[in-house]
């Protein structure tokens, strides 16, 4: 544990706490940054003011390798500048040694902006030896072909150049040529590939500044990320799981990123970002790193901590579906805006500010206009609107984090930055008496009247929505209308009520069989290229499906019989599902696609040697390694190469594709994915976030590349296995108001009460030991599920210290087994008696049918959602059926208002010319 830092000399210290003040109140008593231009809150302040776009050059990778002229060439970006990080100078605290930057040259630039952030915003913040600490990041990083990393595609680019040369002597010689040159354009700097992995950064950055035993939670939620990471450590203060949270992010521009957001059509071909402009023609992309400290209000203040302002309230939401996965929409981002303000207590007038999104694309402006317009409605002030793009660029997943130190600085200095680069506004803003950009700085001083409000939004790819309420006072009492409330007393159960899988080669109903160790095994691989599904099972079109990542389409896969199996309750909680993933490796498709974006960049590594014609012929070898792997690394990159690498579309896609609404984020803590994600969800619905919570793992092999680079994630003598699994969990009550199975108990802990129980190690499960395979983060899942089968009470350990246990608890009372082969009449749950087995699905293959052993608990016709004398019934699920009876009838009479098709209309119908004419949106002809 790091030594007390000595208290500071806060500017002003706040009143005393009144006992009526909202108890959910956090202060912001930390903040550090590093922009483009800006080392430091002062100068971020000038650069704001200022509002000059700072864009540049890049400096870390030469631009003649990935630029090309026109939108055409499909694997190069077509601007040259962007909002490159050239002029960092670090805290000279963040250097020091044992633990700095200086001693750690493999360490990547990520690393060394967030380490910096850190000092800066721990300085002067009272802390406490008892302090319990939570970290909540995010990060974009150098995942690929920059610094050390450069070492996973070195080898990838060694290995396939070797295959396309004969194996001769000649061969030989020049295979031993091309490794040499290879090395030396991707030999590295000493450091460790797994050192540029987002958790990796993080513990890393903040090694000795804080305890060793911080908890460490690392999402991705596209460009909504850094709120996400705010709302996870507002939620965690308020139900008093942790003391202390630090939330930050990182953010940098490297080519395949850069690429494929070019591939998206977003990027300004103007070189100018105009938010709320008419002009407005896109967005450039910038790069940085930013830090939050955070402490309840109430504790901040006893602390005399400085306090820069206060967090009110938070909200997020999916999209759910829409247009498409690329497509922003005004139900998501309306939600989230909701949400926030009904969780912060405040009113459409109460705001005086919002920070938005404002990327400059056309469609995204216009979108984000008409979802602020609807909340803010008519009202009777002007509400004053400004984006930071135009200045620093879109730092992607770190972008909200980057607005709320904007509003931040603006609360210290009593003014809100102008932005002059507004000359023709939007049209949706018509004469400004509702909502306006101002042009030049506009007073905003403290009014002991009323607090000055101000609304962060961040909005994300694949429908990821988050809004973030910020005042410089703490409400004086709970807002009415906040979910989650008596957080900190509620006791009532999660429950586990359902499950399901999607591994190579097995049924489902053999699933039980296999965790207990007694039936087949599964395939370890789907094999490359993954074996793309079934229209009838994920309807996506297949050249769309053949530019995703395997493992998004795992996850619909897994997603979509548990979902059946669920019923109604799983139609009808749709609007408030969230899905949150959980994996340890970047996308593989990502990887893929920074082979091809690189390629040019590693054929000149062939022109360090001294024969001009033995370097011809070994680019010829290369292109040629290319070809011959063109089933797995994607030809021309489009926009679906854009959605299909990124790691947030892992749950982004899920969410858009069923259609939740309630939250979509994955999870990145390397081994602990799954520890960390079940534990993110659990929050959530504890907070009433969310009423039910799909919780999931995934494992995909990663390209060749990373082979001799997985130490400490990989256990010894085991190889990565493929699939993917997951959880439903509600509240107790959710399950018995809507007849859902009661599986058992699912908690997560820091410590065990009783550490005489025994804990099993989650790549300890039997029957992955035996086959020398592991699941990467998936194994706790698998762990957790063997538990489900077997009705065993079970505490799942992480490999990491900080992270959370996950204990799963069975139902009390015995329950019968169900296997694949036993079968019921699918009808709904009678709580007089107890049926037997349904599989669920009449479909075979993987991820068709869950084998579980349930309990359904219902308390009669009359159940209003709480459990009634606390009677128990145990019944197993049967699913359900839905039987249409098709009756001829007469047709309707003609009406010129009659409306077309409804959306999600599914028609059946014997007559192939009926059929041939059945247009309207997101419409299935059976």
């Amino acid at each position: 544990m790091s030594a007390e830092v000595p208290d500071a000399v806060p500017d002003a210290v706040p009143d005393a706490v009144s006992a009526e003040a909202d108890p959910g109140a956090v202060a912001v008593v930390g903040l550090g940054l590093a922009l483009p231009g800006a080392n430091n809150t002062a100068e971020f302040w000038d650069r704001l003011r200022e509002g000059v776009l700072l864009s540049s050059e890049p400096s870390a990778f030469d631009l003649k390798h990935f630029w090309a002229p026109t939108r055409e060439e499909t694997d190069a970006f077509y601007v040259r500048e962007a909002g490159y990080l050239h002029d960092f100078v670090p805290d000279p605290a963040s250097i020091a040694e044992p633990d700095g930057n200086i001693g750690h040259p493999g360490w990547p630039r990520t690393t060394r902006w967030l380490r910096h952030c850190a000092v800066q915003a721990l300085a002067g913040v009272r802390r406490r030896p008892t302090d319990r600490w939570l970290t909540a990041t995010t990060g974009i990083h150098d995942q690929t072909g920059l610094g050390p990393q450069g070492i996973v595609l070195g080898d990838e680019y060694r290995r396939m150049v070797r295959e396309a040369i004969p194996a001769d002597r000649d061969g030989d010689w020049l295979a031993e040529l091309a490794d040499h040159a290879i090395s030396v354009r991707y030999g590295g700097d000493g450091g460790d590939p797994q050192s540029y992995l987002p958790a990796s950064v993080v513990r890393n950055a903040l090694r000795g500044l804080i305890p060793g035993d911080t908890q460490h939670l690392t999402l991705d939620a596209a460009c909504a990320s850094g709120l996400f990471a705010l709302d996870a450590a507002v939620k965690a203060l308020r139900e008093g799981s942790c003391d202390v949270a630090l939330a930050g992010g990182t953010s940098v521009i490297e080519p395949i990123g850069f690429t494929l957001f070019c591939r998206a059509q977003g990027i300004s071909m103007s070189g100018r970002v105009r938010p709320f402009d008419r002009a407005a023609d896109g967005t450039l992309i910038g790069e940085g790193a930013v830090a939050l400290v955070l402490k309840p209000y109430a504790r901040a203040v006893a602390d005399g901590d400085r306090v820069l302002g206060v967090i009110r309230g938070t909200g997020l939401a999916a999209d759910g579906r829409g247009k498409g996965i690329h497509a922003p929409a005004t139900r998501g981002q309306e939600l989230a805006i909701a949400r926030a303000w009904a969780d912060a207590g405040v009113e459409a007038d109460d705001v005086d500010w919002v920070v938005a999104h404002g990327t400059g694309t056309p469609v995204g402006d216009e979108i984000e206009l008409r979802s602020l317009l609807s909340r803010l409605g008519p009202g009777e002030r002007t509400c004053l609107l400004t984006s930071n793009k135009q200045v620093f660029g879109h730092t992607g997943v770190l972008a909200g984090l980057v607005s709320v130190a904007h509003a931040l600085v603006a609360l210290e200095r009593g003014a809100v930055p102008g932005q002059p680069v507004v000359t023709d506004p939007h049209p949706l803003l018509g004469d400004g008496e509702r909502l306006t950009v101002p042009v030049k700085d506009a007073p905003w001083p403290a009014d002991g009247a009323r607090p000055r409000v101000v609304g962060v939004s961040s909005f994300g790819l694949g429908g990821a929505d988050a809004h973030v309420v910020l005042s410089d006072h703490a409400p004086r009492s709970v807002p009415a209308r906040r979910r989650g409330v008596d957080v900190r007393d509620d006791r009532e159960d999660l429950v586990v009520v359902g499950w399901n899988t999607h591994l190579p080669g097995m049924d489902p109903d053999q699933v039980p069989a296999w965790l207990r160790g007694d039936g087949p095994l599964p395939e370890p691989g789907f094999g490359t290229p993954y074996p793309l599904p079934s229209p009838r099972d994920v309807r996506i079109p297949p050249l769309t499906m053949r530019h995703m990542d395997a493992a998004h389409l795992m996850v619909l896969q897994a997603l979509g019989p548990l979902l059946e199996r669920l019923g109604e309750p799983g139609t009808s909680l749709r609007p408030t599902t969230a899905i949150v993933m959980g994996s340890t490796l970047p996308t593989t498709h990502n990887t893929q696609a920074a082979l091809r974006v690189h390629a040019a960049e590693c054929a000149t590594a062939f022109d360090l040697l001294p024969d001009p014609a033995q370097a011809e012929v070994l680019k010829e070898y290369l292109a040629k390694g290319m070809a011959e792997a063109k089933g797995v690394i994607p030809g021309d990159l489009n926009e679906d190469d854009f959605t299909g690498a990124v790691s947030c579309i892992l749950s982004g896609r899920a969410a858009n594709y069923y259609d939740f609404q309630g939250l979509g984020t994955s999870v990145y803590s390397q081994r602990d994915s799954a520890h960390t994600a079940v534990d993110l969800a659990l929050r959530q619905l504890r907070h009433r976030a969310c009423d039910l919570a799909l919780i999931g793992a995934v494992c995909l092999r990663p390209i060749s590349g990373w082979d001799r680079h997985l130490a400490h994630l990989v256990p010894e003598g085991r190889s990565i296995a493929e699939g993917a699994a997951v959880l439903a969990v509600t509240r107790r009550s959710t399950a018995l108001e809507h007849g859902l199975p009661v599986l058992g108990t699912l908690s997560t802990e820091v410590a065990l009460d009783d550490p005489r129980h025994p804990v099993t190690p989650s790549h300890a499960l039997p029957v992955l030991a035996g086959t020398g395979h592991t699941y990467l983060s998936l194994d706790a899942l698998l762990t957790v599920l063997k538990a489900v089968v077997t009705e065993t009470d079970t505490v799942v350990r992480p490999a990491a210290t900080g992270s959370p246990l996950i204990r799963f608890t069975p139902p009390a009372g015995p329950r019968e087994a169900l296997t694949g082969s036993q079968q019921a009449e699918p009808e709904r749950a009678d709580p007089e008696r107890a049926g037997s087995a349904h599989t669920g699905s009449a479909h075979t293959g993987s991820g068709h049918a869950d084998p579980a052993p349930v309990q359904s608990q219902h308390a009669g016709s009359e159940h209003t959602g709480s459990e009634q004398d606390g009677a128990e019934h145990t019944e197993e699920f049967t699913g359900r059926r839905q039987t249409f009876r098709l009756v001829p009838t007469d047709p309707p009479p003609a009406e010129p208002a009659t409306p077309s098709i409804p959306p999600g209309t599914v028609v059946i119908t014997d007559a192939p010319d009926l059929a041939a004419v059945v247009t309207g949106p997101d419409t299935a002809v059976w």
